[in-house]
């Protein structure tokens, strides 16, 4: 069968950031890069507590910490705030324990068909935002510009350019190149590398070119400006007429029209310059040998600062050297050659040229003012060229001196590597440069100064990772680093978290004065950007902070030396990759948290390695979440609950219950303590905590008073003899509002009835019943079954309830269905009223009518709506605005509506909408939250937009912001949910399982988060983080009647729920768990690299190998070696031992050592640790079912791990097979969860590293070196051989299936062998011809086919397929090739997996061109069993993403790929690229090994994405040419990825 790829996941890894104007002209955006995943941000400030004191806030950037608690800040700021000192005299400004920090929100993000490798901004005359655009470089030598529309609230593409023709490309050229990118700090032009030494120049229109035709043109702009009658086209008319003729007769390069520029292929016909919509001219390639015949073999190539012209340094290498040949004078082999643009001439000028520069330099830094020139950085050196050619320099380590003859100052002591390192210059007159090394290590390199002259560098190393005593904050091996300005800084990192840090001078004071009045009337919200010239003036502040330094610019001012500075961790984006390993596990919890937990605990969750160096640990990944438990009892006739507060609205607070007091006589059976509202008078802290929980039965309603335990609240005036429909408060809490079917009751906060709400119409005689009430205090919506609605409003001061007169009869006789209510705050979703700044939130009323469409009342104001869309149904992309005219609000519109009706047919059955609050402490704001009636969800981001572009042409305009701005408009942008509902139990059975339709209930505060709950047979939350867009995360267990919010003293912030099966249980949010991804998932931190696990179900705990790094010391093997090399008159300079072994400023050779370690899961600590031997390296951990006895033939699981022992190349590597069990012992007092340890039962010594394990037939099968051995194990606890198989080169992977292995090489492909026991041999059934490098690789069975899933080194995924009846398989000796396709990501592991049914699989039988027709209504439909297993595999990568490959059927395959290919071809994709070519298999040399006609792989991530993006119109359209139906495509992608596996 064919198969579909689908990404469930997105990437954590950065590979690449950004930091410009964006969104704005004076937006602070971040942009990051995930591989294939483009994220903008924008940067705030927010106050928090500082690490160590008393309160720990709650922020989603930290919940990926696990146990060891938030990490965000650098333990030496509390050093630094002690030497803050008071002014003198009697002012003495209070400090606050509170620290300002910087945050980052994510603005939008973008899944590309691409993998972006790097990016540039350009400044520009004409974007649409009036900020900076963004060029982005993509891997396969692609360029595309884009820029952000505020119309649409997203980024749209300019311009594509592509330089991947065979004609650019060298014969000679190796088969990977490094393409990147790098942009003149004017934005004049970019220059993108590619193909070895090849240049695209692509030059931008500046303001600059249009002033050179201005002449008399700037005077008539100005005699038209007074007139009010300018016209900015005009600007470009006389410019146009004047270039118009040059352009044309000049010549361009002849790779012009090679270029692949649709701009450069239109030049001959058309004139090149660009008009004021266009912002870059036709680029054009030339080769680097073109600018200078000794350029060749380009190492790095960087636009400088302080040029007039375009001006850039190229570090190339004319004469290729490697480290052996540095004894043969091939040291110093690199040149730096400075040149200069002419982009009217299309000519080039080398300026400056320095040579004999040392081999390892690798990369060029420009370095701004004071400094200027630019920064050779090399791995044992550093040297600094100027604007005139001098160089000054200093090596860092003793191998400079074998490495250079270069002269440079001496600073060898430091013994720093600076291969991969991250600099970036810091801001201050003194230009420091941050250096941070790939181990984490953190340098500051200061200039000395000879007036303009720089006459030496002189380096200062901070922290190190290794050192407890003053650690750094920085990760291991960063992918990048960017200046965020106001001294913050940006690191991301492939292989550990990303993160934004502040920076500070140890010492620095504050000063008083103008200063201290600052920080008490600054408000950011109303102008975030005030003090930015400020900032600029006094060198900048740390994120705003307006506890100003000492001017750093005068005589007399704050000089810190160059190691005095103070690292602060703000904010970070959580990595979970590198996944180098995954592994299934039962969630475990303490016996007690068992029985709580008991029916919401799932079957499995997923733990993968992730992390390195310190930073290296486990991930725990849960596709549902699992509550905390705290409390739990039975309550069948539950069907209904909510859980209030109340308060008095009186000074004195405290007292009893007044009136007829509350009695308590019962208590609910079962209940557990979980709460407590202490003495009579109550605190101010106990004020907040809910008091009643009322509950709601078939006919009748009861209330209970939360304390230790639920007792039911007597003698109060509480109406038991009504089913209660809901339950708010008003009136700021002081009044209760019970919500029935035909009236409404309003209680104080004792519970004493105030006043009744009929909804008897004496009019008409009838009594509508409520389908939907709406709280915002102090309005109450209410939603009648005749289609009418009524509003009330809670009086301040009386508190009686009064009824809004609502004035517009089209709000009186139209007929709705569904409404929510929203206090707006002032400029949002409305533009703030004229003259009206900073007054109340605005009270909006959101309602759906019977036709599908969505209207915005002002309840200020009923007289008309404020915003409208007839068609909101139809879900489109963007709901734009429909004022209404004069006749909206009478019959005529309504007629006219009706007859609109009739032309738009697709619609989607909407249940309700809700708008609410989603976000945490960072960061919260309204989103439009759609329920159709199969529960899926449909997100509207609500943005304000202006109906005419601001005049940017005009440098004294800039756009206003949106919600000040009169001329701006609602709209509403749809957010993709791929996330499809999934049933928890039949559909038939809700009625007798009680569970009725209930409303989304929003959550102001759930564990610091605002979230919404979706109650019913898909129970789900949907959260929301700073970082994240709305996530749907389903809540383990069954469907849920009715959730509650819960704040008590021993339950802050958490919920309580009644699930269908009675069951009512008091939960908190997990916060050791992040949602800022697909999944839920937490972060375990063991401070080593972690490379493999396993699970070992008989103590239900982890085994995990870890690697830490050890000083390499020469044995004995070695030193025979060395003394082989004497005899031969070889030279060797062994370092003379100093202290710790090495001379100082050697490099200590490292190496690794392992160590395995057993994780409990309950409290993810280590409770047993068994340590290798010196150098040996764990590499592969499996559990294996072994045959333990020859007699009984009795099996065992046991754990099995291969190792290998690295002693350098001189010696031959060996290896080891250890065999373990996981024994029970005596625990630990107080810790239950050391009852575990290691047990040896085998050590075994090979020859050869054992690189590949696995179980077969009850023996253990073992890849060592070039051989292949299965093992037995026998009663005396030794392995003993019984077969074998001679491999190609190195056994990467080994996966058994019963008897059948497939064996995965790091070059020749993979192997499929049989294994028999009678007698015993190892037999080849196939293998695959082709080469390629196997990184991992699985079983795949589909029916009677037996497919395999290979994933190579370049992020290549194979199908084959093991066929001995296909005539070219040669009787199955060679394997067939069905498929082939880029994941886009470097995948590490793939594993098999059972697949799990949906609801969609009874429209399909499990057989290949069979079409099985069921009833979908039930998943657990008997007829399941009808239905054959099937398996998927189940992927994970090093960028932190997961993925799975299901076999599909036939039928719905065919109609599935017409339908991506409609999308492919039909619609717009995000920065223009091509999603069929970027799933296109790009192979060794850029050719493809496979001459079959290959079929292709769905990819479900496009399809599940674009589809959900879709309007209902555009889905019947696209689906009818497929003969799909428009409900069902959305669940069936999302059935054959994700719903595969329910067991998670």
């Amino acid at each position: 069968m064919p198969e579909i790829y689908t990404e469930l996941t997105d990437p954590t890894a950065v590979n690449a950031a950004l930091y410009l104007s964006f969104t704005s002209p004076t937006a602070q955006n971040l942009v990051i890069a995930k591989t294939s995943l483009l994220q903008i941000y924008s940067i705030t400030t927010i106050e928090t507590e500082l690490e160590g004191s008393s309160a720990q806030p709650h922020s989603s950037s930290s919940l990926a910490n696990g146990n060891n608690g938030p990490q965000e800040f650098d333990r030496r700021i509390q050093d630094a705030d002690q030497e803050q000192t008071f002014l003198g005299g009697d002012v003495l400004p209070q400090r606050s324990q509170r620290e300002p920090v910087t945050k980052l929100i994510l603005v939008a993000e973008y899944h590309l068909s691409g993998t972006l490798t790097s990016m540039v901004k350009i400044r520009t005359v004409n974007s649409k935002s009036g900020g900076e655009c963004l060029l982005l470089g993509f891997q396969d030598a692609k360029l595309s510009l884009v820029q952000w529309d505020p119309a649409v609230h997203g980024i749209s593409t300019i311009s594509v350019h592509y330089y991947e023709q065979e004609d650019l490309r060298s014969p000679l050229m190796p088969d990977v190149t490094v393409n990147y990118l790098t942009v003149d700090p004017m934005s004049r032009c970019a220059v993108l590398k590619f193909n070895k030494d090849m240049l695209a120049i692509l030059r931008f229109r500046q303001r600059e070119d249009e002033d050179l035709v201005l002449g008399d043109v700037d005077r008539e702009r100005e005699a038209e400006e007074d007139e009010g009658e300018y016209d900015p086209d005009e600007l470009f008319k006389d410019e146009d007429e004047g270039r118009k003729e040059r352009e044309r007769k000049e010549v361009l390069s002849g790779a012009n029209a090679a270029a692949g520029d649709a701009e450069a292929a239109a030049k001959a016909a058309a004139v090149p310059f660009p008009k004021q919509d266009q912002m870059s001219y036709p680029s054009f390639v030339v080769s680097a040998a073109q600018l200078d015949d000794q350029i060749s073999h380009i190492t790095s190539i960087t636009f400088l600062y302080e040029y007039r012209e375009p001006t850039f340094g190229i570090l190339f290498q004319p004469k290729r050297t490697w480290s052996g040949l540095l004894e043969c004078d091939r040291k110093d082999t690199h040149s730096y050659i400075v040149i200069t643009l002419d982009l009217e001439q299309h000519a080039s000028t080398p300026i400056i040229s320095v040579t004999n520069l040392p081999y390892d330099c690798y990369r060029i830094v420009p370095l701004p003012t004071p400094i200027g020139g630019a920064l050779l950085m090399g791995g044992n050196q550093l040297i600094h060229v100027d604007q005139a050619g001098k160089t000054t320099g200093v090596v860092v380590n003793t191998y400079a001196r074998k490495s250079t003859n270069f002269q440079v100052g001496d600073q060898s002591d430091l013994a720093l590597e600076l291969e991969g390192a991250l600099v970036e210059p810091l801001e201050g007159e003194r230009g420091d440069v941050l250096i941070i090394t790939k181990k984490g290590e953190t340098v500051i390199l200061s200039f000395k100064m000879d007036g303009r002259n720089v006459s030496g560098l002189i380096i200062t190393k901070l922290a190190s990772p290794d050192n407890k005593e003053q650690p750094s904050v920085f990760g291991v091996w960063g992918s990048c680093i960017v200046s965020l300005g106001s001294r913050r800084l940006f690191v991301g990192s492939m292989t550990s978290d990303s993160k934004l840090i502040g920076w500070k001078h140890r010492g620095e004071k504050q000063t008083g004065g103008e200063n201290i009045k600052e920080e008490v009337v600054y408000d950011e919200d109303q102008d975030e950007y005030a003090f930015d010239d400020m900032d600029d003036l006094y060198g900048g502040s740390d994120d705003k902070k307006t506890t100003s330094t000492i001017n750093a610019r005068g005589s007399n001012k704050f000089q810190a030396g160059p190691g005095e500075y103070i690292f602060q961790v703000h904010d970070r984006l959580t990595n979970f990759g590198p996944l180098r390993d995954v592994t299934l596990g039962r969630p475990a919890f303490s016996d007690e948290g068992t029985t709580r937990h008991k029916g919401v605990i799932s079957d499995l969750e997923l733990v993968s390695t992730s992390g390195s160096g310190h930073e290296g640990g486990l991930t725990v990944f849960r596709k549902r979440i699992i509550p905390n438990v705290i409390g739990r009892f039975d309550f069948p006739e539950c069907l209904a609950l909510w859980v209030v507060k109340a308060r008095k609205k009186t000074r004195n607070m405290a007292g009893g219950s007044g009136g007829g007091g509350a009695n308590k006589t019962s208590t609910l059976p079962g209940a557990v303590g979980i709460g407590s509202m202490g003495q009579e008078g109550e605190s101010n802290a106990e004020q907040d905590y809910d008091r009643y929980l009322i509950t709601s039965k078939a006919e009748e309603s009861l209330v209970f008073q939360v304390k230790d335990t639920f007792d039911e609240v007597k003698g109060t005036e509480f109406d038991k003899g009504m089913s209660t429909m809901d339950v708010g408060t008003l009136g700021g809490e002081g009044r209760i509002v019970q919500v029935g079917d035909t009236e409404v009751r309003v209680y104080d906060c004792d519970l004493q009835l105030a006043q009744i709400i009929p909804m008897y119409n004496e009019e008409t005689g009838e009594e509508p019943a409520i389908v939907k009430a709406s709280f915002a205090d102090p309005y109450l919506l209410l939603v009648r079954n005749d289609g009418s609605v009524m509003v009330h409003v809670c009086d301040e001061q009386t508190l009686e309830m009064e009824e809004v007169v609502l004035r517009s009869e089209y709000l009186r006789t139209t007929k709705y269905i569904s409404g929510a209510l929203f206090s707006a705050p002032p400029g949002i979703l409305l533009p703030l009223r004229e003259g009206k700044k900073g007054v109340k939130a605005r009270p909006l009323c959101f309602l759906l009518t019977s036709e599908g469409g969505l209207q915005i009342w002002d309840l200020d104001d009923t007289s008309a709506p404020c915003w409208m869309a007839d068609h909101f149904s139809t879900l489109p992309p963007i709901l734009p605005t429909e004022v209404p005219s004069a006749q909206a609000h009478g019959h005529q519109h309504r007629d006219q509506h009706q007859h609109q009706q009739h032309k738009v047919t697709a619609r989607c059955d909407i249940r309700e909408i809700l708008v609410a609050n989603l976000g945490d402490e960072v960061s919260k704001e309204p989103w439009l939250i759609t329920r159709t009636m199969d529960d899926n969800i449909i997100f509207y981001k609500p943005y304000l937009s202006l109906l005419q572009p601001p005049d940017i042409s005009d440098p004294s305009s800039t756009p206003s912001a949106p919600s000040t701005s009169p001329s701006s408009t609602l709209r509403f942008l749809k957010i993709i949910n791929p996330r499809y509902p999934t049933p928890a139990i039949s559909p038939s059975d809700l009625p007798r399982a009680g569970v009725r339709y209930r409303p989304m209930l929003a959550i102001p505060d759930l564990g610091g988060y605002s979230a919404v709950f979706l109650p019913g047979n898909s129970p789900s939350f949907i959260i929301k983080t700073s970082k994240s867009i709305p996530r749907v995360h389903p809540l383990s267990g069954t469907a849920v009647r009715s959730l509650s919010s819960f704040h008590t003293r021993s339950a802050e912030r958490g919920f309580v729920y009644v699930d269908c099966e009675g069951a009512v249980r008091v939960c908190l949010l997990p916060t050791d768990f992040g949602f800022d991804n697909c999944w839920s998932a937490k972060r375990v931190v063991l401070g080593e690299e972690t490379n493999s696990l396993a699970y070992y179900p008989g103590m239900g705990s982890y085994v995990v190998s870890c690697l830490r790094p050890v000083p390499f010391e020469i044995g004995e093997d070695t030193a025979s070696g060395m003394q082989g090399m004497e005899q031969q008159n070889q030279p060797i300079d062994i370092p003379t031992p100093m202290g710790n072994g090495v001379k100082v400023g050697e490099l200590a050779p490292m190496t690794m050592t392992g160590s395995i370690k057993l994780i409990s899961p309950i409290s993810w600590t280590v409770v047993d640790t068994y340590d290798l031997s010196k150098y040996e390296v764990p590499l592969v951990i499996k559990t294996v079912e072994l045959e333990i006895s020859e007699q009984t033939k009795e099996r065992k699981q046991l754990v099995a791990i291969g190792t290998g022992i690295f002693r350098g190349e001189d010696v031959a590597a060996r290896g080891c097979i250890y065999v373990i069990e996981v024994i029970e012992v005596v625990p630990e007092p107080g810790k239950p969860e050391t009852n575990r340890k290691f047990k040896l039962v085998v050590r075994e010594d090979v020859k050869g590293t054992v690189s590949a394990l696995c179980g077969v037939n009850g023996f253990l099968l073992a890849a060592q070196g070039q051989k292949v051995m299965v093992r037995g194990l026998k009663e005396d606890q030794s392995l003993l051989p019984v077969a074998f198989m001679d491999m190609n080169m190195f056994v990467t992977v080994a996966r058994g299936l019963n008897g059948l292995v497939l064996f995965g090489d790091f070059m020749k492909s993979v192997s499929f062998v049989g294994f028999s026991e009678e007698p015993f041999k190892m037999t080849m059934f196939g293998k695959d011809v082709q080469r390629l490098d196997v990184v991992a690789a699985d079983f795949l069975p589909d029916g009677n086919q037996l497919l395999f899933v290979v994933a190579d080194a370049e992020s290549n995924i194979h199908i084959l397929q093991y066929d001995p009846e296909h005539p070219k398989s040669l009787a199955g000796q060679r394997l067939i090739r069905r498929a082939e396709f880029h994941a886009g990501h470097e995948i590490r592991t793939v594993t098999m997996l059972p697949r799990t049914p949906s609801q969609f699989d009874f429209h399909f039988h499990h057989h290949p061109h069979h079409l099985h027709h069921q009833h979908p209504s039930s998943p657990t439909n008997p007829s399941q069993q009808q239905i054959q297993q099937s398996y998927l595999t189940f992927l994970s990568t090093l960028t932190g993403s997961l993925a799975v490959i299901s076999p599909l059927p036939e039928p719905l395959y065919r109609r599935l790929n017409i339908i991506q290919n409609q999308l492919i071809s039909s619609e717009e994709h995000p920065c223009g690229l091509n999603p069929k070519g970027y799933r296109t298999a790009v192979l060794q040399g850029g050719r493809a090994q496979s001459s079959e006609l290959l079929r292709g792989v769905l990819d479900g991530g496009f399809l599940g994405r674009r589809w959900a993006g879709l309007g209902e119109g555009r889905k019947s359209e696209v689906g009818g040419k497929a003969g799909s139906e428009r409900g069902r495509v959305g669940g069936e992608v999302w059935s054959w990825g994700e719903g595969g596996l329910g067991y998670l």
